[in-house]
């Protein structure tokens, strides 16, 4: 984390407002319960009210999170997900759900949570030679 682009919208405001805001226009699936709380808090605040460092750390990761990969490290995700799947039956019942349903969907991208579970089951089923993580 940058703390100087946390100290630099602890005192923006209006920043605080705009990114708190712009976060809600992604999906619903992308927020936890918790999460659209907080992001709707943080868009209704008052223009002169001031945001703590942890808010506006949250605020960020929360930006970073939602961000979309379709490269991780020298791997395309389909082609992570697809060396995963097909080890997937060495995975518990959670993560093995998990993998059969990227493999099934599709997906070409993934957002940062969802593609750092996935490289935590590519490294259990040895599809990747080492732990790594964004």
């Amino acid at each position: 984390m940058d703390y100087r682009e946390v100290d630099r919208l602890k005192k923006d405001a209006v920043a605080v407002r705009n990114l708190a805001r712009s976060l809600q226009t992604y999906p619903p699936d992308t927020w936890t319960d918790w999460e659209v709380d907080f992001l709707a808090s943080m868009a209704n605040r008052d223009a002169d009210e001031t945001s703590s460092m942890r808010q506006c750390e949250v605020l960020l990761d929360l930006r970073d999170n939602a961000k979309s990969y379709s490269t991780i490290k020298s791997f395309s995700v389909r082609q992570l997900i697809e060396r995963t799947w097909l080890a997937h039956a060495d995975l518990d019942e959670d993560d093995e759900a998990f993998v059969r349903s990227l493999h099934a969907s599709g997906a070409t991208t993934i957002k940062k949570r969802a593609a750092n579970r996935l490289l935590a089951c590519a490294y259990k089923v040895d599809a990747i030679n080492e732990r790594v993580w964004l």
